[in-house]
């Protein structure tokens, strides 16, 4: 036997293994499933401002189950964009309402570990080189709703390597790190049935049938187009879909490629308007929408991205063939795509003094494009970029400079949220005052750390982060557990006994503040512990630590405490205590106390939280030990 034949048995064989496996732990476990997921967002016409997300499971056998995923579950086991293109547990009601366009409600989800077969693109977050996608023009039989045509060559001409083509238009946005070089267009190819097959209510609802659309589209191409040197399709459609264009991705094997594809569903108002079509390719780049903070549940609130709204100010962006184009994403998602170098990029682990900020869009920077500011005790950072409407030919859309700086909370919906845009105005306003927009004199600060802009330069601004050393606890908030070990980041497990890392789910709320808390189980013998050794600061004599937590004990065998002790250089100094039992609450209750150091010179602090009770969960939230000088 030959050896390629060999490895394609071998191939096969485990292939098929695989799949026995997979349906033999199905029928066992019964309410889960393990699966890679992938996400595909739906966006409406301009107007409508109509958003959905669907989340899909692409079992090893190939069947595909659309996910109901409570965004606090999905918070719980990552969040969105941690979990996309990953290999997932899930624990579902019941998994025998999937198929016929059922979405399976998921009470739980986790990262599950890789098999023997990965398919290509599988957990990769980076999107560089050369990223060719190919276009497939479908077309409804008879006269479909909303119908619209264009030509062969208008398709071709999209991939153009000059502006606006797709190619120009993420060779700018990537600083060259990508290109849609070998693109390709074909068409149009009938579809074997008529637009209402697909789309119950063509034009409104969440339901068009995307598996049907994307599966015959492909096979009506299939003896034309050979799939398999693109990494992603654009499915153009002659009529309309449900309410939406799609964007996003799908575990699926065309021409022998088993991988995650990158797909996206448009039809005629969508590539009437290149930016439609630029904001669905960026998520099947994998970038999830933009907001602000108008609490208003629409993800198209802000023009500073292609990723939010695409709308606003197209009159100073119109192209007289493919309409209104895109600006640039913001900084944080570049940086999540690998776009900026190390030379481009801040990552401020204290004050920072001033730093020059060229606007993002700028090609061959001399200055950094962006500042990445972290927020203590929490997995949430802050993405701070200039920008600006000159030497950009997309930004030129963007309503005027600034600096823009970017909440970064992967458990949400869309990561990105705009600082200061409590409104759809205030995300449109550049003038001083209060907005989204930040200028030269005004500063942003929170609980731990200020961001102000000092002056303005020729290609971006002047900035500064102030950052607030006092804090010493890491993860106080217990937000954040990255390798999903149940521990909090940050935090040392002494002898667990069912105690972990907890958060919100739909019927039940465990934390304090945020999401998520650390919650010991009790029960007999229970003697466990979290703790941390901080890092010790220039403390001065009789400056002062402010101990606090909250915490959440109703049941009465509650045997819990937290200790503080510090250790001086000199031995002869007696060690400070500090001691808080706990003792029954009706939900969370703060507790308190402080020490004054006698020296500065401290050797050590240990930090811990015990847990002795016999019954009854104690959950542990916001904790705190605050350096205040004297």
């Amino acid at each position: 036997m030959s050896r390629h034949r060999f490895l394609a048995s071998v191939w096969v064989g485990l292939t098929t293994l695989l799949v026995i496996l997979t349906t033999a732990f199905a029928q066992s476990a019964g309410s889960t499933q393990e699966g890679w997921l992938s996400v595909i967002w739906g966006d409406g016409q301009v107007g409508t401002r109509a958003h959905t997300v669907a989340y899909v499971l692409s079992l090893d056998n190939g069947e595909n189950i659309y996910l109901d995923i409570h965004e606090s579950v999905l918070a719980a086991g990552g969040g969105l964009t941690g979990l996309n293109g990953q290999r997932v547990q899930i624990t579902a009601n019941d998994l025998s309402l999937r198929g016929n366009n059922n979405k399976v409600a998921v009470s739980s989800i986790k990262l599950a570990p890789l098999p023997m077969i990965i398919p290509q693109g599988a957990g990769n977050r980076a999107v560089t080189g050369s990223q060719p996608w190919v276009t497939i023009m479908c077309e409804f039989p008879g006269n479909p709703e909303g119908e619209g045509t264009e030509t062969l060559n208008y398709f071709e001409e999209m991939y153009n390597p000059d502006f606006p083509g797709m190619d120009h238009y993420w060779r700018e946005q990537s600083f060259n790190k990508v290109d849609l070089l070998g693109s390709e267009a074909y068409g149009w190819f009938t579809l074997p049935h008529n637009q209402s097959f697909y789309i119950p209510n063509p034009g409104s609802n969440f339901d068009a049938d995307l598996d049907a659309l994307r599966a015959d589209c492909v096979a009506a191409a299939n003896a034309t187009v050979n799939f398999a040197p693109f990494i992603g399709i654009n499915m153009m459609f002659n009529g309309v879909l449900d309410c939406c264009a799609w964007g996003g991705g799908d575990f699926l094997t065309i021409d022998g490629v088993s991988k995650l594809w990158r797909l996206t569903w448009n039809p005629p108002w969508s590539w009437a308007d290149i930016t439609v079509v630029s904001h669905e390719i960026g998520h099947g780049f994998g970038l999830p929408h933009a907001n602000n903070f108008d609490g208003d549940n629409s993800p198209y609130d802000t023009p500073w991205d292609v990723m939010s709204d695409t709308y606003s100010f197209c009159n100073l962006s119109i192209d007289p063939t493919y309409g209104c184009l895109g600006q640039h994403t913001n900084a944080g998602y570049k940086d999540f795509l690998g776009w900026f170098g190390n030379n481009r990029r801040l990552e401020v682990t204290g004050s920072t003094g001033e730093v020059n900020l060229d606007h993002a869009a700028l090609a061959d920077a001399d200055d950094y494009q962006i500042i990445i500011v972290p927020i203590p005790n929490s997995s949430v950072f802050y993405a701070v970029e200039a920008r600006q409407t000159t030497n950009s030919g997309y930004d030129k859309k963007l309503p005027g400079k600034a600096v823009i700086i970017w909440e970064m909370d992967a458990s949400r919906q869309e990561d990105a949220w705009q600082v200061g845009a409590i409104s759809d105005a205030t995300s449109q306003s550049v003038s001083d005052g209060p907005d989204g927009a930040w200028l030269p004199g005004e500063t942003f600060t929170d609980d731990v750390l200020s961001i102000s802009v000092i002056s303005e330069t020729t290609d971006g601004f002047v900035v500064a982060v102030t950052l607030d050393a006092s804090q010493l606890i890491s993860n106080g908030g217990m937000e954040s557990d990255s390798n999903n070990d149940k521990v909090p980041d940050g935090w040392n497990p002494k002898n667990f006994s069912g105690d972990k890392f907890k958060c919100d789910q739909p019927e039940k709320i465990v934390a304090n503040n945020g999401s998520c808390a650390f919650a010991f189980k009790g029960g007999a013998g229970e003697k466990s512990g979290i703790g941390q050794t901080p890092v010790i600061p220039a403390f001065n004599d009789g400056d002062s630590l402010a101990v606090s937590l909250f915490v959440n004990a109703s049941n009465p065998a509650v045997d819990a405490k937290v200790k503080m002790i510090v250790v001086y250089t000199d031995t002869s100094l007696v060690k400070e205590k500090v001691l808080l039992p706990f003792a029954v609450t009706s939900g969370y209750t703060e507790l308190t106390n402080d020490v004054v150091l006698q020296s500065g010179d401290v050797s050590k602090i240990k930090f811990n939280i015990q847990n002795k009770s016999l019954a009854g969960k104690v959950y542990v939230d916001d904790v705190s030990v605050q350096w205040n000088e004297a």
